[in-house]
């Protein structure tokens, strides 16, 4: 620029015309911006406008069309609602057609105010839904409260409901609710044909002639189409009345046969053969019959009276099955040929029967008949059925009360009809005899007998002789023989049979023992008596718990036994202890302290038998051996005792000191004459005894325990006794002796060492001092009642040493 004007030039270039420049340049700049945002501007509003009166025009068309479709929908507030739309977009620059929703923009206004344009759209579309949705549910109640005038002279309950408002959502929308509400009309057009066929048919079933009943009928199906379901219900209701009037009469008349076999199958047997879930289809068909009160409602007579022929005709079929099974049993039994004949009715087919029956009065006195049969033919075939499956049982029964008895009465067996059971059971058994007048089957030759043996013993013989005792027990027998014996061995004559055999002793330690046996021969039993101890007797599976509180209770178990007059407990003791385990701890203490337990009268004693022994065998030493009188058992206890012993222990006791006594009927008695007793002088000896002889006695238990010796003298010179585990022995030279074995009776005596007429014996008890003198036969003595020779020498035996 210098070089071209020159500096002058140059510088007022560079100091005015650029600045010039710049300013030209950034108006020209800042005018193009301005005119820019105006344009952008007016096509922003004009596109929200668009879009606003879019959204107001898709509102207006949808309601528009519901309108067309559902004349009967008139929403008033929402036609204002689209007027005062439209002319809210007209101030606002946007020309709207109401009816069509076709817009103009023209001058868009603030954006603010199509931002409250559509707002309010929405509200509209929000009013024009909810009002639909409810002139939907409006809708299909009125067309359910409508239908539901045909039930029940036409339609059953069910079949009028044509839909339900709850299927509507709460936010349902035009397309939702339109489509609920196209399908109950649908089903309500579909409700009123059903109602048409079901006038016709009713119609056709009893006449050819519809006469003006095609009318009414085609102008119901008229007022359904269009959606008028009032006026259609109105038009059935009066086809209903022409109908009746047609076939009424008919109608009534096959209701009543219908009701006619419901009453027939009540006042029947057949409640006793059919079962309850027939009567209950019957009871659900009676309870449907007051609907059924019209002749339009002859089909669901028709449906009714089918179900009830067809539950009628399976009772009858069903008790003909089962007489034909009962029936079979009868000729599969083992009872012989009897009189009985199958009846008709096991070869009648009852189906067929029914099948040729073409009234409902027919086939009503086909199935009285029907009833009638099987029933008398099944009650005679049950009978003869229960007799043909227990006459093998009463047969058996017959038969062995023939072998036992001979013969046999209706009273002795266990049925109702004997007559039935014994005439085919004589009838197959020629040896047998029947006379119905009683009635009675009785053996020709009598009943059977037999031996039966019966042998008892003890496990563990100790000696001693025990009280045994033996029953036999039948229906018609009873036998029981008592002995006191090491063993026994007793026959019964008896008859064929079932018997019971009870073995048992007067100890209750030895545990009875009872059998049961069928006697068909003679027979021999033997039976092993063994003791229990009480201890396993009454503590069972409680032992170790009752073992595991002894240490706790015994000192007091203890102090009760000796604080007791005689010391002994009992079960029945008061203890610090359940009642239930009083038994068992008795018995495992007896067992720890040395004491004795038993069985007593059915409860536990304890008690120290030793002592009681002496207690008893010093009464009746006393009383019975010396004294020559006899001691009841009770004397005993109440003067001597002061346990409360059994009559079982008192007398096992006494046999068990081998006293010469016996006990029968609770009485002590001298087994032996009495022995010629005076009181001594207190000379050594009486005259006639060359010698004096010495015997000294200690008493010993069998089992080998000791008793408090009891000694007493007899003056022969020298020598010494005592008394075994066998009995007594008495020692006088070394050579001579005198042996008494219990059980074999049996004396020994050697050389003679006191002769003469006289032994004087001088005798010392413990509880009392006595000295006596008794007097022996030289030559004789008695044993079993019997007397013998002792060939020359003397058999002098103490009376004591005897039994």
């Amino acid at each position: 620029m210098f070089v071209a004007f020159g500096s002058g030039a140059g510088i007022w270039i560079v100091g005015l015309g650029v600045p010039a420049t710049i300013v030209a340049g950034f108006w020209a700049y800042t005018r193009g911006v301005v005119d820019s945002t105006q344009v952008r501007t007016s096509d922003f509003l004009a596109e929200q406008a668009r879009e606003t009166a879019t959204d107001f025009r898709e509102a207006i068309t949808v309601y528009q069309r519901l309108r067309d479709q559902y004349d009967d929908w008139d929403p008033e507030v929402l036609d204002t609602r689209v007027e005062t739309l439209a002319t809210d977009f007209a101030d606002a620059g946007v020309r709207v057609d109401p009816t069509t929703g076709e817009f103009e923009v023209e001058n868009p206004a603030n954006p603010r105010v199509f931002d409250n344009l559509g707002s309010e759209t929405d509200a509209f579309v929000s009013e024009r839904d909810a009002s639909f949705r409810e002139f939907v549910a409006a809708d299909i109640r009125q067309t359910n409260t409508t239908l539901r005038r045909l039930a029940p002279e036409i339609l059953s309950e069910t079949e009028t409901t044509a839909g339900s408002p709850a299927d509507l959502p709460a936010d349902a929308g035009p397309g939702t609710a339109r489509e609920l509400l196209d399908s109950a009309r649908e089903s309500g057009k579909d409700t009123v044909e059903v109602a048409i066929e079901q006038i016709r048919e009713a119609v056709t079933e009893y006449s050819q002639d519809s006469g003006d009943l095609d009318e009414e009928l085609a102008a119901a199906r008229s007022r359904a189409a269009e959606h008028d379901f009032s006026g259609a219900t109105q038009q059935l209701m009066r086809a209903t009345d022409v109908a009746e009037e047609a076939v009424g009469g008919q109608f009534e008349i096959d209701r009543s046969a219908v009701e006619d076999l419901l009453t027939t199958i009540d006042q029947s047997p057949m409640s006793d053969y059919a079962t309850r879930d027939q009567f209950d289809r019957v009871d659900e068909i009676r309870s449907e019959m007051p609907d059924i009160d019209s002749a339009i409602n002859a089909e669901r007579l028709n449906e009714t009276d089918a179900r009830l022929r067809e539950t009628a005709r399976e009772m009858v079929v069903e008790i003909a099955e089962e007489l034909r099974t009962t029936v079979g049993q009868i000729e599969d039994s083992e009872i012989p040929a009897m009189s009985y004949t199958p009846p008709g009715a096991v070869e009648t087919q009852y189906r067929q029967r029914f099948a040729r029956t073409e009234t409902a009065e027919e086939f009503r006195q086909a199935w009285t008949r029907s009833v009638g049969e099987l029933t008398e033919a099944l009650d005679e075939a049950q009978q003869e059925a229960a007799v043909a499956s227990s006459y093998g049982t009463v047969a058996e029964r017959i038969e062995t009360q023939l072998r036992s008895t001979g013969r046999v009465t209706g009273e002795e067996l266990p049925v109702s009809e004997p007559r039935r059971f014994m005439e085919p059971y004589a009838a197959q058994h020629p040896d047998t005899q029947y006379d119905d007048s009683v009635p009675v089957v009785s053996m020709t030759d009598g009943s059977e007998t037999y031996v039966l043996t019966v042998t008892a013993r003890l496990a563990d013989h100790d000696g001693t002789e025990r009280g045994f005792q033996v029953g036999v027990s039948g229906d018609e027998y009873a036998e029981t023989v008592t002995e006191n014996e090491y063993a026994i061995t007793e026959t019964f004559s008896v008859s064929y049979g079932e018997y019971d055999v009870d073995v048992s002793v007067d100890d209750d330690a030895i545990t009875d023992v009872s059998r049961s046996l069928r006697v068909t021969s003679d027979r021999q039993v033997e039976i092993v008596l063994d003791k229990q101890p009480v201890v396993d007797r009454v503590c069972g599976t409680d032992r170790s718990a009752v073992e595991a509180e002894l240490p706790a209770m015994e000192d007091t178990l203890r102090s009760r036994f000796e604080d007791s007059a005689e010391g002994y407990l009992t079960s029945e003791s008061e203890l610090p202890i359940a009642d239930e385990f009083v038994p068992c701890l008795l018995a495992v203490w007896a067992e720890s302290a040395g004491y004795n337990a038993r069985m007593n009268d059915g409860r536990v004693l304890v008690y120290d038998h030793p002592a009681f022994a002496e207690r008893v065998t010093f009464a009746v030493e006393n009383q019975v051996v010396d004294g020559g009188a006899s001691l009841s058992l009770a004397d005993i206890r109440d003067r001597y005792l002061t346990i409360p012993a059994s009559d079982e222990l008192l007398v096992s006791t006494i046999r068990e000191a081998g006293l010469p006594v016996s006990v029968a009927d609770g009485e002590v008695r001298s087994q032996w004459p009495r022995p010629r007793l005076r009181r001594d002088t207190g000379e050594r000896h009486q005259p006639g005894c060359r010698s004096h002889c010495q015997r000294r006695l200690t008493h010993r238990h069998p089992s080998g325990r000791e008793y408090r010796p009891q000694t007493s003298r007899l003056d022969s010179g020298s020598g010494s006794g005592e008394l075994s585990d066998r009995g007594y022995q008495i020692h006088t030279d070394g050579t001579s002796r005198h042996v008494h074995e219990m059980g074999r009776r049996r004396v020994r005596r050697g050389r003679k060492q006191c002769g003469g007429a006289d032994v004087r014996a001088r005798g010392q008890s413990r509880h009392r001092r006595a000295y006596y003198a008794v007097e022996y036969e030289p030559d004789r003595h008695r044993e079993g009642g019997r007397q013998s020779r002792n060939r020359g020498r003397s058999r002098r035996t103490h009376p004591h040493l005897r039994r």
